[in-house]
């Protein structure tokens, strides 16, 4: 199968892809990151300011005492060893926008701790490039694909 997986899908797609190499035939990750620190500075001191804001309404609301039970997750979720990555032997995109919240050097380090691992970076794009250009996400995807199913 192909995986393709954006933002928390990538990670989930690399994490199925360590788990299961042999049902994976090439991944597609688009602003994936192994870990919290994968983020830039600023994405990730925003996001730990958002949670203090959720837990301090939370005080008095149930629901936003649930949504920072899921923020809370971001600045501790994922936890994919890079050296896990190894297991993953089929083609894999590592790609983000050129003005990403993942940092470039993460997503390279990602890439280069994939045994066919190649970073992107696609100019210009933000981190929500699926949503903001679905048909120039999609021609990235169906390329890579169509490249690494070729034989030889």
């Amino acid at each position: 199968m192909d995986l393709v997986g954006f933002s928390d899908g990538g990670n989930i797609a690399l994490t199925f892809a360590v788990a299961h190499p042999d049902r994976v035939r090439s991944v597609v990750v688009y602003g994936a990151n192994l870990h919290p620190g994968g983020l830039t500075a600023r994405t990730l001191w925003g996001l730990r300011l958002a949670l203090a804001g959720l837990r301090l309404g939370g005080l008095a609301s149930p629901r936003l005492r649930r949504r920072a039970e899921v923020w809370a997750l971001m600045t501790t979720q994922p936890d994919i060893d890079p050296a896990a990555l190894a297991a993953v032997t089929c083609p894999v995109l590592v790609a983000a926008g050129e003005r990403d919240v993942v940092r470039e050097d993460h997503t390279r380090l990602i890439a280069a701790s994939l045994p066919q691992g190649c970073a992107r970076f696609v100019p210009g794009a933000t981190h929500v490039l699926p949503g903001e250009d679905p048909a120039r996400f999609a021609a990235l995807v169906e390329e890579f694909v169509d490249e690494s199913s070729r034989p030889g």
